[in-house]
């Protein structure tokens, strides 16, 4: 029989050695095994966390490196059908909170266009948004005053540009990609994913950049399900341009679908753009809103005291010495409303009317009397 007993000391030592090797480490492999893949799965999840913060660092760069702007382009939207609906072309300049955006429209399919031009015109004070048609009798325009805020642009171009000029880059650096955390998916091309969902509203968002463009976004897809059952898809695509050391959007494409139906699109494209040019401040006062002399401006900010203000035929020259928007206005002539005089015009023809329908009633109701007799 053998048994330790009868090994010698030595043998029976190292064979108690190695069975305690043996005992401790083989669990080794196992814990190799683990440990390197929870480190594959920490460096991945490093690696989202890094991409996500790369998409927001390249998000504020855009944000910061454009403080003013000056450029030409380009705008078509397309409705139902993808058929063109609008042909036109802009300038724009901005510069911090003050902008002057020009639009001059096109005929589209032999059809002259609603309006010919929309000028929108921010100091910081106020907007003032003057279209030029010539169905606007007898002065050929008419302008509106407008709150300055955000989404002042799109009721002072009535749709046509609907993005905040002062912050061109930063109108689709969505603000979730700053306040909320994404799921975040590496893709082959050098591209990252980033997802959320929210449940109120029923919203699916999703955010693409590329390291090719500094991780800008370059796309951005929002899937909304309405409370009807109606499902809308918003796709925008964005173009960038390197130039010098910043990256510059030079086209966006927005396309909106209803159940996977096509619903509108709106392209811009910029053929020229320079980045933070020298602006003069002049280019954002009225004297440069091109108003109409005898045109009426509307004041449809809440606060005006006179909502009608009617331009003087001989500009008043007061008025190129103030210095903003919101006092300019205020120093319009408000608009005489014309009252015809009592017994004149059309309530004469009215009371004429009115007189010989009663005599003719009267006559009848007389006629009928008298055969019952």
């Amino acid at each position: 029989m053998n048994s330790l007993h009868n090994v010698p000391h030595n043998e029976r030592s190292m064979k108690m050695f190695l069975d305690l090797i043996v005992r401790v480490y083989r669990p080794l492999p196992i814990v190799c095994l683990l440990s390197t893949w929870g480190m594959l799965w920490q460096a991945s999840s490093c690696r989202g966390d890094g991409s996500l913060a790369q998409m927001r660092a390249a998000a504020q760069a855009s944000r910061a490196s454009l403080s003013s702007a000056r450029g030409e382009g380009i705008i078509r939207i397309y409705r139902a059908g993808e058929n063109l609906d609008v042909d036109a072309t802009f300038a724009l300049v901005f510069g911090g909170d003050k902008y002057h955006l020009d639009i001059r429209f096109k005929p589209v399919a032999g059809k002259p266009p609603r309006f010919t031009r929309q000028l929108a015109v921010c100091d910081g004070s106020a907007v003032l948004a003057n279209r030029f048609s010539e169905r606007i009798r007898p002065t050929g325009c008419e302008a509106d005053v407008l709150v300055a805020k955000p989404g002042a642009v799109a009721k002072a171009t009535h749709g046509t540009w609907s993005f905040t000029p002062t912050g061109w880059h930063d109108s689709f650096a969505t603000p979730s990609l700053f306040t909320h955390d994404f799921a975040v998916e590496q893709l082959e091309d050098g591209k990252v994913r980033a997802t959320r969902t929210y449940k109120s509203p029923d919203t699916e968002l999703e955010l693409i950049a590329d390291r090719k463009v500094g991780y800008n976004l370059v796309s951005c897809r929002t899937q909304q399900q309405t409370d009807s059952g109606t499902t809308w898809v918003q796709l925008r695509t964005l173009r960038w341009e390197r130039l010098s050391d910043m990256w510059i959007l030079k086209s966006l494409s927005v396309e909106d679908t209803e159940d996977g139906e096509f619903y509108a699109r709106r392209e811009i494209v910029f053929d020229e753009f320079e980045a933070n040019p020298i602006v003069d401040v002049v280019e954002f006062g009225l004297e440069n809103a091109a108003l109409c002399g005898g045109s009426r401006i509307i004041d449809r900010r809440p606060q005006a005291s006179v909502k009608i203000h009617r331009i003087p035929a001989v500009p008043d020259e007061k008025q190129k010495r103030i210095n903003s928007i919101a006092e300019a206005i205020e120093q319009i002539p408000a608009q005489q409303i014309e009252r015809s005089p009592i017994g004149t015009g059309n309530t004469v023809q009215f009371r004429i009317i009115m007189f010989a329908a009663l005599t003719v009633l009267c006559a009848t109701v007389s006629w009928f009397l008298w055969q019952r007799r």
